[in-house]
């Protein structure tokens, strides 16, 4: 889904489906084109019979897309440089303004700039870790009741719940991260290692 984002002008990565036989790869205008409303995408498999069965699938949800969809969806595709280019303009930008803003917070981050794609990991460790009862799901409703942040945490992938996802493909992250930089200082533990504020009860 993520194809040509590749930030740091390396080679993308071989589909899976041009690996092994079985793999299916998923594409769409959602992510890398920056068009989510078309609700247009596809998937590849060199596995005839998987491709038959989703096909079959497909007969039962959504038959066929919308023509005005698929007629945007093709006016994309042929502006692909285009589109492209303005898309890793602002992931380059974004990546730039997190860099900075994770070093100024390294004692409760883990950050590993992403070379491709617009979202990635980051890890919770330092007086952040304790204040959130170590779960960065209780850190995501946190920031998210306080300053509207929306940050996704490791467990809705079902991955450790001590890393929270964040994305940076929209022009409007700086104003995010002045907010998220906003609870983090208010947060903060002072001189004598107290909160600045009582831990909220939405975590109890």
């Amino acid at each position: 889904m993520y194809r040509l984002t590749n930030n740091d002008g390396s080679e993308a990565l071989q589909s899976a489906c041009e690996m092994y036989e079985r793999a299916a790869s998923l594409f769409g205008m959602s992510k890398t084109f920056g068009l989510p409303g078309l609700r247009i995408g596809w998937v590849c498999s060199r596995d005839e019979e998987l491709v038959n069965m989703m096909l079959s699938f497909k007969d039962y949800i959504t038959i066929c897309c919308p023509g005005p969809s698929e007629i945007l969806a093709i006016m994309g595709l042929r502006s692909e440089q285009q589109i492209t280019e303005r898309v890793m303009d602002i992931v380059k930008c974004n990546l730039d303004i997190l860099d900075a803003f994770f070093a100024d917070y390294h004692d409760i981050f883990v950050w590993s700039r992403p070379r491709a794609g617009t979202t990635a990991f980051v890890k919770i460790q330092g007086w952040l870790w304790d204040f959130c009862e170590r779960r960065a799901s209780n850190l995501s409703e946190l920031v998210a009741a306080e300053d509207g942040v929306l940050i996704l945490p490791g467990k809705a992938f079902d991955f450790e719940d001590q890393f929270f996802r964040v994305g940076f493909g929209r022009r409007n992250l700086p104003e995010v991260v002045d907010h998220f930089r906003n609870f983090l200082n208010r947060h903060k533990p002072n001189m004598l290692g107290e909160s600045n504020v009582l831990l909220p009860s939405i975590l109890h």
